[in-house]
């Protein structure tokens, strides 16, 4: 197979993107589809088990550029073992990170507000069922991730403060789930659809300290869709220009 072009080559490994075990195998047998695979190997890498992770983080070095997505949501029990040193470790070496995914998963503040600084390209960020996560460790997520077009914060220990800081901030914000983030207020709501012009969808479910109802939001910002509702996640906010 080796004789073959490279652009065929690459063509046929392309369609193996979600079969990692083959991937990391092909990886292996010459240089030529060693350069062929990486890209596809590392670009958004699963983890079976935290373990795995952390192997990963500690011991990536040369492919580390060609990695975009980290998504640790399906990784089981990963709430049972504080991940904030693997962060540190991987806002070392992924700079070009685009998509990272920390739902229930347990770090300290600092670590994350730490590790973000080494993440200037996300687009997507969720710490979603983190409830220990506060305005200090978001305020630093809105500064050094100015890029930022979807936030998932839900459950997330924060008030008005952060709201305030992700608008004045991440102008490029298209959603946010703030679901379950019972200190936040109308006030930080009306002000984040004031200062983010591109924010299309917002879901403050069970925000017990918001008391406008999502037709009131609807009215004066017709652009953005309000969601109070427990099905918010399946709405289909992209076709809302």
């Amino acid at each position: 197979m080796d004789k073959l072009a490279y652009e065929i080559l690459t063509a046929i490994v392309s369609l193996l993107q979600d079969d990692q075990k083959t991937l990391a195998s092909l990886n292996r047998v010459s240089r030529q589809f060693h350069a062929i695979s990486s890209p596809l190997l590392y670009h958004s890498p699963i983890f079976p088990t935290v373990e795995s992770f952390q192997r990963f983080a500690t011991h990536l070095t040369k492919q580390s550029y060609h990695v975009r997505t980290i998504d640790l949501q399906l990784t089981p029990h990963r709430w049972r073992k504080r991940i904030g040193p693997m962060l540190m470790d991987l806002s070392q070496k992924t700079k070009d990170l685009q998509r990272l995914d920390l739902s229930l998963c347990s770090f300290e503040n600092r670590q994350l507000s730490a590790a973000v600084e080494g993440f200037p390209n996300l687009v997507y960020l969720s710490v979603a069922g983190c409830r220990f996560v506060n305005d200090t460790a978001i305020n630093h997520v809105a500064e050094h991730c100015s890029q930022l077009e979807e936030l998932d914060l839900s459950s997330a220990e924060i008030t008005d403060t952060s709201l305030r800081a992700i608008a004045d901030h991440c102008q490029h914000l298209r959603w946010l789930n703030i679901a379950s983030c019972e200190l936040v207020s109308e006030e930080g709501l009306w002000y984040l659809a004031r200062k983010c012009m591109q924010l299309r969808y917002v879901n403050y479910q069970d925000c017990y300290n918001v008391v406008v109802a999502a037709a009131e939001f609807e009215q004066a910002t017709e652009a953005i869709v309000w969601s109070n509702q427990a099905d918010d996640d399946d709405a289909d906010w992209t076709d809302m220009e």
